[in-house]
């Protein structure tokens, strides 16, 4: 019995070892563990598939409703528009905001949504304590038109008429032209051209401002035959044009030849000649760029200010008088725009053939007042004139007896177009009456063949320069009178002074660094240039590679490479 029990026993302890050791049906349970993690996670990522399902819809939603809404050119309120777009969609209940900032050429709209959604799985069985997702999306768009002034300054001077070396170059003028058209082109070619004005400013000695903006300048007039201004050094450390008495009016005067009529003025009077700014027609920019005709010398600094002026908002007051005139749109009656106005660029593209060169200008004792100078045109009805000088003799110097005459007279011939008969000569030297009053004999034979003579007219000196080059008169009558080469040298330095390249060089660079103070672009380009040209555009321009040095036919390569980048800041800025 008791050892039946003993077995009995030892069986028991034995099945216990067994069942405990024994791992048949042990998977089923992990793979049920496993099995309810994965019903867990699976119906997680079902809560968070459906919340950035939401997310994503709302956020495409929106990120559309606020680029139709932020249009310039809608005419219906914004919020209307971003409304309706989630009342299609069936959303108009997650739309929490919509904010709107528009000024004159930028609208911002921020649209704002937010809906709360219950998770099933999130919350398992209540431990999470995560209830709900709140799908939000945010979206900013902002339509921004950006305005653009371009001043385009070229050099205009005589070595524009010489071929460049590009193959086949009638002239640099002609390259320049081709080069500066396709640039236009390339600048108008987008959907917002009419956002864009350019400013045209050839440039020579001086720069044609013409007769409106003088008018309206208010500067006080010397003479009636041109425009130009003349500067000092401190005028180039301020990009604006002062109106008033602030510069001088350039005289009207030949610097450069000795014949009799002045050959070349150095302010011309030309048409083509004359500044063109916040012009907006690509046709017609064209067409003033294929009128320009070359010559005189080059003033980079003097096309410069005009360039930078034409930036500047305080040409405001030529834009409407130009308006005024019919020579403006009246839909560009707020430019030049404010330097810091927002979405407005301003660029300067400069162009030179060359380096600067000297510049003379009258003094003002030679400028304005009697000259001393008597004009007499012996027949009405024939343009030739003659000139007697008050410079008093020296005792009896031209041999005719009569001392101390007052007037000095060179030798001069009145043909028989001008007599009707005979050829009668005047010789030359002093008399006591402007030519046209000399007693005697020829007087007697000029009376007998001109009776309808008009007596001589004192000239002032803006009337002078405008009939007699300034090197005719030093030379045929200052050294004239008495062969006196010292005595034409002192007329020289008195009458004139001059304006030298290194001081041009300097007022330039002055001038460039107030244009990128003030925020133009600045772009230059030599063309077939000196070296120290070269260095001196490229200080100008905003940065070293913005200047452009060529020759020959690469001038258009030139301009495109500028179109593209100023397209490219028009569009990144």
């Amino acid at each position: 019995m008791s050892q039946h029990f003993d077995t009995k026993q030892r069986g028991s302890a034995n099945d216990r070892v067994t069942f405990l050791d024994d791992e048949a049906g042990s998977l089923t349970i992990l793979a049920l563990f496993f099995f309810i993690c994965m019903v867990i996670i699976g119906g997680i990522s079902i809560d968070i598939m459906m919340f950035e399902n939401n997310r994503t819809r709302l956020q495409n939603l929106s990120d559309r409703a606020a680029l139709a809404a932020a249009d310039l050119d809608q005419t219906v309120p914004a919020a209307v528009i971003v409304g309706s777009y989630f009342e299609k969609e069936g959303l108009a209940d997650y739309l929490k905001d919509v904010q709107v900032t528009q000024s004159v050429n930028q609208r911002s709209v921020r649209v704002d949504t937010e809906k709360t959604q219950k998770t099933m799985f999130l919350n398992f069985w209540n431990h999470t304590g995560v209830d709900t997702l709140t799908p939000r999306s945010l979206s900013v768009a902002t339509e921004l038109r950006t305005d653009m002034e371009i001043s385009l300054v070229l050099d205009v001077s005589n070595s524009m008429n010489w071929a460049s070396s590009a193959p086949g170059s009638s002239s640099k003028l002609a390259d320049l032209k081709s080069a500066a058209t396709r640039f236009v082109d390339k600048i108008y070619n987008t959907e917002e051209s009419e956002r864009i004005t350019m400013n045209l400013v050839p440039y020579a000695t001086h720069v044609n401002a013409g007769p409106a903006i003088m008018d309206e300048l208010g500067v006080t007039a010397k003479h009636p035959y041109s425009n130009c201004l003349a500067f000092a050094d401190a005028d180039f450390n301020e990009t604006l044009i002062r109106g008033g008495d602030a510069y001088e009016h350039t005289m009207h005067f030949d610097q450069w030849y000795t014949e009799e009529k002045p050959q070349l003025y150095v302010c011309p009077s030309e048409a083509d000649q004359i500044v063109r700014p916040f012009l907006h027609d690509p046709v017609e920019i064209k067409q003033h760029i294929n009128s320009l005709t070359a010559n005189g010398n080059t003033s980079i600094e003097i096309g410069m200010k005009w360039g930078a002026a034409f930036l500047d908002p305080s040409a405001r007051n030529l834009t409407q008088r130009l308006i005024n005139d019919g020579d403006v749109d009246s839909a560009y009656d707020e430019r030049p725009y404010g330097w810091d106005r927002s979405n407005t660029e301003k660029f300067i593209v400069v162009l030179t053939d060359g380096v600067n060169t000297v510049q003379q200008e009258i003094n003002s004792a030679y400028a304005t007042g009697p000259s001393g100078v008597w004009r007499w045109t012996p027949n009405p009805a024939v343009p030739v004139s003659f000139y007697s000088w008050s410079s008093p003799e020296i005792g009896d110097e031209d041999g005719d007896r009569i001392a101390n005459e007052r007037y000095w007279n060179r030798r001069v011939t009145l043909p028989r177009s001008v007599t009707g008969i005979a050829p009668i000569t005047i010789p030359q030297g002093w008399s006591n009456l402007p030519l046209g009053q000399n007693p005697g004999a020829i007087n007697a034979a000029l009376t007998a063949a001109l009776p309808q003579s008009q007596p001589p007219v004192q000239l002032d000196y803006s009337e002078l320069w405008n009939e007699m080059s300034v090197r005719h008169f030093a030379t045929l009558y200052v050294r004239g009178q008495r062969g006196s080469s010292w005595s034409m040298n002192r007329f020289y330095n008195d009458v004139w002074r001059d304006v030298l390249g290194p001081t041009k060089d300097a007022r330039l660079l002055d001038l460039c660094n107030q244009t990128r103070t003030k925020g133009a672009t600045v772009f230059t380009i030599g063309f077939e240039v000196t070296d120290h040209s070269a260095s001196v555009m490229s200080q100008c321009a905003s940065t070293p590679n913005y200047f452009i040095r060529v020759v020959g036919d690469d001038l258009e390569d030139a301009f495109d490479a500028i179109a593209a980048s100023i397209t490219k800041l028009r569009l990144t800025q």
